[in-house]
């Protein structure tokens, strides 16, 4: 069992949130801003612990967020989360783990980071490992515990049927660091 808090996605009146959250869908830019507000609650940016950084530099391109776990010098830290959102007519989940593979080519070899990606009311999991062979495993969640698969597929949760599964896998990854 993850030690980080299994809780409401946003613990806000929760018919608000299910309209928020399907008005939302038909736009990339509002698909991102439930997303923006479902990680800083994950990854408070009070106290600057974490950052989440929209459209940040990479070789490889534009991530919509990238949240960065700080160092406790104040140096920039570990990647944490490559995020990319589309509108629910957006591209497919596997070409949204292809962009979101190519923004890697910062990232050193043997370090890995948590990919999700969103299209509309649905979202995706993995864990990518950059090294000689890049390995892209799969998170979902079975009797409460988070599973890593070595396929690529896409399996999706919906960001209103779903909130307990998607809050394991995000306590998962709190619970998972990767270091800088």
């Amino acid at each position: 069992m993850p030690t980080a808090p299994i809780d409401p996605l946003l613990p806000a009146n929760t018919e608000k949130y299910k309209a928020t959250v399907q008005n939302a869908a038909s736009k990339e830019g509002l698909v991102n801003g439930v997303w923006n507000a479902i990680l800083n609650r994950r990854f408070p940016t009070d106290g600057l612990a974490w950052t989440i950084n929209p459209e940040y530099h990479t070789q490889g391109g534009y991530p919509d967020f990238l949240v960065i776990h700080m160092e406790n010098s104040g140096a920039y830290g570990a990647w944490t989360v490559l995020y990319e959102g589309k509108d629910a007519s957006g591209d497919s989940f596997e070409k949204i783990l292809t962009q979101l593979g190519g923004y890697t080519k910062d990232l050193k070899a043997g370090k890995f980071v948590y990919f999700i990606g969103a299209k509309g009311r649905a979202c995706a999991f993995w864990k990518f490992t950059k090294g000689n062979s890049q390995e892209t495993q799969q998170m979902s969640v079975k009797d409460k515990k988070v599973q890593l698969q070595n396929v690529t597929t896409a399996k999706q949760y919906d960001l209103v049927q779903d909130q307990t599964s998607i809050s394991i896998i995000l306590a998962y990854i709190l619970d998972n660091l990767p270091t800088s």
